[in-house]
């Protein structure tokens, strides 16, 4: 890493996107913990980084001074119109958040219970019948992709639904991924208008709050956010939390042999430990600072909760995954008005899944710790992660 003082400024070449930061971000991001609270990197028009635990979580729990709308969340900034509620600033975040979070509460999740479990049963059993599988195509994004449909409402999905998904989200052709998931939702929104059932996205249809509805654009915006946030951070915590498990077998035993409260504290840590969304950015209303490091009005920083999930002076031993962690203040989900409503939900298709398939994964072992893939930007998850059955 060069670093040249300019304008008060550390600089850093930092590229959330690049081969380091997608496969071994952490020896990077303790570099840059070890360094001033914000630095300066010139990629991508140029924006801040924020790595260390308290100014992330100062940065992310003002949304006074550093705005969700202005420049929306993501660096470089995604192609589609802002996404409420993540793209909206407070009061009109709250306003689409009193809409969503009623499908999203503990209670509320915990009634799916039944239903994703048979659900990761119809995945899982048949893979440990097997000589081998690839955990995210064949286990991570079927089930998470069944599971957010089925909330939606959504009873018929294109093939290419996650390969438009990841073209959006990780820019590889933007546009016309885009295109194609407001295409599709558009027509899921025109049957909810015509017959509305007790799913998420006819709640978008018939909701009213003070004194409005959502019109067609608001709900196929908040529908491609949920889809998008359905299909790929929860399997990649299932992924890589597998991927973890694989790698050690006397953390898979002690998980087996816990007590319900060690297991709920587990699905929390894993989160911690993989960081599905290890990025996010706001933009400065104005002229500011954090730490001591100026910013300008207009300035966009990167809050790597990834990185502030490894801050060794909040969580000791930072690096390892300690089952019954607590306390465990983690930013895997987020901090402040705009934490990931969808929390409850993860952690119950992580601890189903890991439930149903840690007792046999001891017979799996990895092909070849070479293949696999990972995939990162603002998200970053493993693609691909092919097991083998164990020669006895």
């Amino acid at each position: 890493m060069s670093e040249e003082n300019s304008l008060d400024r550390v600089f850093a070449e930092y590229d959330h996107r690049d081969h380091e930061s997608v496969y071994n971000p952490w020896p990077r991001w303790k570099k840059l913990q070890s360094g001033p609270a914000l630095t300066y990197s010139e990629k991508y028009d140029g924006f801040h980084v924020a790595s260390r635990y308290n100014e992330v979580c100062e940065i992310a729990r003002d949304p006074q001074i550093f705005s969700s709308h202005l420049k929306q969340t993501t660096i470089p900034t995604l192609v589609t119109p802002p996404f409420p509620p993540i793209n909206y600033d407070p009061p009109d975040h709250l306003f689409y958040r009193v809409i969503l979070n009623p499908f999203f509460t503990p209670g509320k999740v915990a009634a799916h219970e039944a239903m994703v479990r048979s659900m990761a049963a119809k995945y899982i059993e048949p893979l440990l019948a097997s000589d081998g599988f690839d955990v995210p195509t064949q286990l991570g994004i079927p089930l998470t992709r069944e599971v957010i449909l089925k909330l939606m409402g959504i009873a018929d999905c294109p093939a290419e639904v996650n390969k438009w998904a990841d073209d959006l989200i990780f820019l590889y052709e933007p546009e016309k991924a885009a295109a194609n998931l407001m295409g599709f939702l558009a027509a899921e929104v025109a049957k909810r208008r015509a017959n509305p059932g007790d799913d998420v996205m006819s709640g978008l249809v018939t909701a009213e709050v003070r004194g409005r509805s959502l019109d067609d654009s608001e709900i196929l915006r908040m529908s491609l956010l949920l889809l998008l946030a359905g299909l790929d951070t929860t399997n990649s915590a299932i992924s890589g939390s597998i991927w973890y498990f694989v790698q050690h077998p006397e953390a898979r035993k002690e998980l087996l042999a816990a007590d319900d409260t060690t297991w709920r504290l587990a699905m929390d840590e894993l989160v911690r430990w993989v960081s599905p969304a290890p990025a996010q950015a706001r933009t400065a209303r104005n002229d500011t600072a954090v730490g001591g490091c100026p910013m300008k009005e207009g300035e966009m920083v990167m809050l790597l909760f990834g990185a502030a999930n490894r801050d060794a002076t909040e969580f000791p031993d930072p690096d390892s995954v300690v089952l019954n962690r607590f306390p465990n203040r983690h930013l895997g989900f987020g901090m402040g008005p705009h934490r990931c409503l969808g929390s409850h939900l993860a952690k119950l298709e992580l601890q189903i899944v890991l439930q149903a398939l840690l007792p046999s994964l001891d017979q799996f072992e990895l092909s070849d710790p070479n293949a696999v893939v990972w995939e990162g930007a603002s998200v970053r998850g493993i693609r691909a992660l092919p097991l083998t059955r164990k020669k006895k």
